[in-house]
């Protein structure tokens, strides 16, 4: 199925199909991504381009698209496209092309210049045209912003502070203050005394003060161990061989 948007002076040109997955890993395990992608030949020869004009760059399989100062595959096409040997690039996803807005831009800049189209599985896009432009560009910067979010997910500000300082996720803590909640996923600094204490008793932090009984938030108390019952003895901690 053609488009519109696609013109003879394209068709002079060579169409790039763009193959990219961000990790090793995800090489390995997603081989159906790989397989479809490989497949954007057909999308290629669809918008008019003969077999013998249509290219595949593979070079960054497994890099990131967070920078492209290491992805040469990506720097190379960039290059041919200025030197306007590219009139059509293909990929998956058009923003698998660059995650950051640093990377994006310039490239929707240098293909609007140079009139070369950007495709992806469901759409064919022209940098050089206003709606075109908007339209990638919105693409572009909601994709920075998600890598942006999950980037800080997995690396919260100060994180690597708190770790070289003693801080991190696995520094003692006292029964009651807000690391102590935060390990398991849940705040327990409102939970009664008697419980913060038998929970800080099972993770082998503190023990128990003698007490008459120790109720761990069930129907019934815990039985209470020793000759006399006015009094508790400790929980044993847990064993760790």
């Amino acid at each position: 199925m053609g488009s519109e948007l696609v013109k003879p002076h394209h068709l002079d040109r060579r169409a790039v199909v763009y193959v990219r997955q961000s990790s090793p890993q995800q090489v390995l395990s997603n081989q159906e991504s790989l397989r479809l992608q490989y497949a954007l030949r057909q999308r290629a020869r669809d918008l008019g381009w003969r077999e013998a004009d249509i290219e595949v760059v593979d070079a960054d399989l497994g890099l990131s698209a967070a920078s492209a100062a290491h992805r040469q595959g990506f720097k190379d096409l960039v290059a041919r496209i200025a030197l306007g040997e590219v009139g059509l690039i293909v990929s998956i996803e058009v923003t698998r092309l660059a995650r950051n807005c640093s990377d994006w831009c310039p490239l929707l800049d240098i293909c609007g210049h140079r009139g070369c189209l950007i495709a992806d599985r469901d759409a064919v896009y022209d940098p050089g045209l206003p709606d075109g432009r908007l339209l990638l560009g919105l693409k572009g910067t909601i994709s920075a912003v998600f890598c942006q979010r999950d980037r800080r997910r997995m690396h919260p500000p100060g994180h690597q502070d708190r770790i070289r300082s003693g801080r991190g996720a696995h520094a003692g803590v006292q029964v009651g203050e807000h690391g102590a909640g935060q390990h398991q996923g849940r705040d327990h600094r409102h939970l009664p005394r008697d419980q913060q204490q038998a929970r800080a008793a099972l993770l082998g932090r503190v023990r128990i003060p003698l007490q008459p009984t120790i109720r761990l938030g069930f129907d019934d108390p815990a039985p209470v161990l020793g000759r006399s019952a006015d009094r508790a003895h400790a929980l044993p901690a847990p064993e760790t061989g």
